[in-house]
């Protein structure tokens, strides 16, 4: 009886541990997402020193800034590491393929006021349907001209475990959802980096500062 106790109180805490960690995700505004300052000459992540790029991505709708080693991933590779026909429509990854930035324009209806619907379907349909050994937290924060949603988790694969940093947002009135993930052993170093390459979004506008030099979809500024 006892034992079944001490494993009662310390399911409970777990709980409640997770919870305030949802709660403080959910009050986070646009600014917190970004714990590292990609614009910068060169960026330590973990043992190496890395230069980010702010690529353009679907016919210049939206950039956002990832590390300049990254490109897409072959259409040979790509079928290897996600094995679904419905797999990403553009993965960036690094030379290993350990992590990678994937995007899916879906063809779910979503305007920008319903992201928040969105999130929460979609956190639901994640801890119904995977296997999540961690749960970090989701919530919906407003960017500067999109309300984007977000998650992050962590779940099993043989021999480890995958770190997983979603986020989701409005594209001609469709579902964007865009992927960070790496090995677990990795996430210390690359979870900040995760969080500002969303905090880095931005939609393409017509008064939008002529620093953007972006060129083509999946191009990088020159």
């Amino acid at each position: 009886m006892k034992h079944l106790d001490e494993t009662m109180i310390a399911m409970l805490q777990r709980q409640q541990a997770q919870q305030t960690q949802e709660n403080a995700a959910a009050g986070k505004t646009w600014q917190d997402f970004a714990e590292v300052k990609l614009d910068q000459p060169f960026v330590q992540v973990g043992r190496e020193t890395l230069s980010f790029q702010r690529y353009a991505l679907f016919e210049d709708q939206l950039s956002l800034v990832m590390p300049s080693m990254f490109k897409p991933m072959t259409s040979q590779m790509a079928a290897l590491k996600y094995p679904s026909e419905r797999r990403p429509q553009l993965i960036y990854t690094n030379a290993l393929s350990t992590i990678n930035v994937a995007f899916n324009h879906t063809a779910t209806p979503v305007r920008g006021r319903e992201i928040e619907e969105f999130t929460q379907g979609i956190t639901q349909i994640l801890r119904r349907t995977q296997k999540i050994l961690k749960w970090y937290g989701d919530g919906v924060v407003q960017s500067p001209n999109a309300a984007v949603g977000y998650c992050e988790f962590v779940t099993p694969v043989m021999n480890g475990s995958i770190y997983n940093f979603m986020f989701f947002l409005s594209l001609e009135g469709r579902a964007l959802m865009c992927t960070f993930n790496c090995l677990d052993q990795e996430m210390n170093d690359w979870r900040p980096v995760a969080k500002s390459i969303m905090a880095s979004l931005r939609m393409t506008d017509k008064d939008a500062p002529s620093d953007l030099r972006e060129s083509g979809q999946g191009g990088a500024e020159v």
